[in-house]
């Protein structure tokens, strides 16, 4: 069964989620091909973590989150961006006309009630060679408290197969889904 979050309530009470260490965002910008643009989106961004990171990499980054705490976090920990950080409180339904090179999205998935209407979102937000990476934790990996943050890898593969070319790795403990259009 899917575990119900306050998200504001969570931020708001000085919890912050894991972050995507240098090794694994190197790899992961590594799948986007040479010849698309630097323009990044961060699905469910949180406190904006992956976006700081993918700013200093030279991307131009929106992180979009529900929670309007954790966005406010996100905007205060960014000096001098030149406005290429921009965190929205939202959903990507909220985004109006932008195109992006690399979408990611990070322990998300599993919380999304619409998965084919996320799904088909991400696919019209992303440039024809842009790359969607969706990362889930390993079910076999959890603990079983843990189990309602995760989705059977099956289920999550065969979802996104239908909008996607997708390969996964497994890295550590999360299973990574490299997604390019069809």
């Amino acid at each position: 069964m899917q575990q119900l979050i306050n998200w504001n309530e969570a931020y708001g009470s000085g919890k912050d989620y894991a972050v995507l260490y240098t090794a694994a965002l190197s790899e992961l910008i590594e799948t986007v091909p040479q010849d698309t643009g630097k323009k990044h989106l961060d699905v469910g961004c949180g406190t904006g973590q992956m976006n700081r990171d993918m700013y200093h990499r030279g991307y131009e980054t929106v992180g979009v989150d529900p929670s309007n705490v954790a966005i406010r976090l996100a905007q205060s920990s960014v000096s001098n961006s030149d406005g290429r950080i921009t965190f929205i409180a939202g959903d990507i339904f909220s985004l109006q006309e932008q195109r992006f090179d690399l979408i990611t999205c990070k322990y998300v998935y599993t919380f999304i009630t619409d998965k084919e209407a996320f799904l088909t979102r991400v696919s019209e937000l992303l440039v024809k060679k842009g790359v969607f990476v969706l990362i889930s934790p390993n079910m076999l990996t959890l603990n079983d408290d843990k189990k309602s943050i995760g989705l059977p890898d099956e289920d999550v593969f065969a979802q996104l197969s239908k909008h996607f070319i997708t390969q996964r790795k497994l890295k550590d403990r999360d299973i990574y889904y490299f997604c390019m259009h069809n």
